[in-house]
């Protein structure tokens, strides 16, 4: 099945209120593997490190943006200006892969998030396993076990996640998603700690960041700017 890892954390799209960083463990047959790491001090400023890329992912202020090094020079994207290209969006051009977003946009409705009445601890924190029964575009339905805790700090960094993935949403030019998985979960108060075996956390801190951890490295280019910089010179 599709995995569900950034679909359930898209539930709580409030704003953060402290911020913090959370280290994800991120596997699946469709990831790349390896540990994601998210920085955030609200739900409009969150910093996305991939595992395994040689980019990050910004959201500042709301936009979206794509930080990358290459012939030692710094490329700042602003992904609103692929939004409409050929790959552009989520997961697309210029967007490293974050094992897990693309079954956002296909997902429609939450049916049923069910309590075991079985606990899990991860990264220290004790949490609920539940199973949760979505719908995707094409109408088919699926179920995964989630474990889910109300500590604070995991329902804040699921706030700052949904956020982000929101704005990557409205980038791809796709009907925002998680409005339904938001009344589901954002009224019961919780966080995800894990997903199956495709998303589970690591450790989570509530230190917040500090502020040069969201700002622009460099001013922010768009596709066709980009393009003009790979052209030969005459």
């Amino acid at each position: 099945m599709p995995r569900f890892s950034a679909l359930v954390l898209l539930a709580f799209s409030t704003a953060a209120a402290a911020g913090g960083t959370a280290t994800v463990e991120v596997t699946g047959d469709n990831a790349a593997g390896g540990n994601m790491t998210m920085r955030w001090q609200d739900a409009d400023n969150v910093r996305i490190d991939p595992p395994n890329q040689p980019a990050y992912m910004l959201l500042r202020g709301g936009k979206a943006y794509t930080v990358m090094s290459t012939g030692g020079r710094t490329i700042v994207m602003d992904l609103a200006s692929i939004s409409n290209m050929p790959g552009g969006g989520p997961g697309g051009m210029g967007s490293p892969d974050m094992g897990g977003t693309s079954a956002i946009s296909r997902a429609t409705a939450v049916s049923d998030i069910d309590a075991t009445g079985k606990r899990e601890t991860i990264a220290g924190i004790e949490g609920e396993t539940y199973t949760v029964t979505w719908t995707d575009a094409d109408g088919t339905s699926h179920s995964g076990d989630a474990v889910l805790s109300d500590n604070g700090t995991v329902v804040e960094m699921s706030q700052a996640f949904g956020g982000f993935i929101e704005a990557m949403a409205a980038i791809g030019n796709n009907k925002p998603a998680g409005d339904a998985i938001s009344e589901k979960l954002a009224a019961e108060g919780l966080g995800v700690l894990r997903f199956e075996n495709q998303f589970r956390l690591a450790e989570i801190s509530d230190e917040t960041p500090s502020a040069d951890t969201f700002e622009l490295p460099a001013k922010p280019m768009n596709l066709q700017d980009m393009m003009k910089g790979m052209q030969p010179s005459q």
